[in-house]
């Protein structure tokens, strides 16, 4: 019985050594689905949505803010940008974050990343009104392409640290 308690002790302390570190993680999207709604053609319309663009978190000891920085890989050239993000949940097995576009150009997008730190995957869900972007909500009546709402998800595998 004494070596069960020690046993679970020991397991208790590594498990809040490993919560009491930042954690930094890259990963990259792999292909995924969107399913984008079509006000002219009345109905959803399904996708595949791929990127060139990699994720990095930072997830800080303490606190409920984090850092989503994207970094896009396409073309040459990297571009970066970094999210602010709420820590919505952080465990040694899963962090899920959220990410709030609540100011221009965004206004109307969140993003949701669950990550799981022991397996180095994870997903990313989008949903969205006008590609959350207010350009594409004015030209939106004279372009049947651009979809009223939007959602994605795409699994993500880690590649870094």
């Amino acid at each position: 019985m004494r070596r069960i308690a020690v046993a679970a002790a020991v397991l208790l302390l590594s498990a809040e050594i490993a919560l009491a570190q930042e954690w930094r993680a890259a990963f990259v999207p792999e292909k995924g689905s969107r399913i984008d709604f079509l006000p002219n053609k009345g109905g959803f319309q399904r996708s595949v949505d791929t990127t060139s663009y990699r994720f990095e978190f930072v997830v800080p000891v303490a606190g409920d803010a984090a850092t989503v920085r994207l970094v896009y890989t396409g073309g040459g050239a990297e571009e970066v940008d970094d999210y602010p993000a709420v820590i919505v949940h952080r465990g040694e097995d899963m962090i899920s974050l959220l990410v709030l576009h609540t100011a221009s150009p965004q206004p109307d997008k969140f993003e949701v990343y669950t990550l799981y730190p022991r397996t180095g995957v994870g997903f990313s869900s989008i949903v969205s009104a006008y590609l959350g972007s207010r350009a594409m909500k004015a030209l939106a009546p004279t372009d049947p392409a651009i979809p009223a709402a939007s959602a994605a998800i795409m699994p993500l595998r880690q590649v870094g640290r």
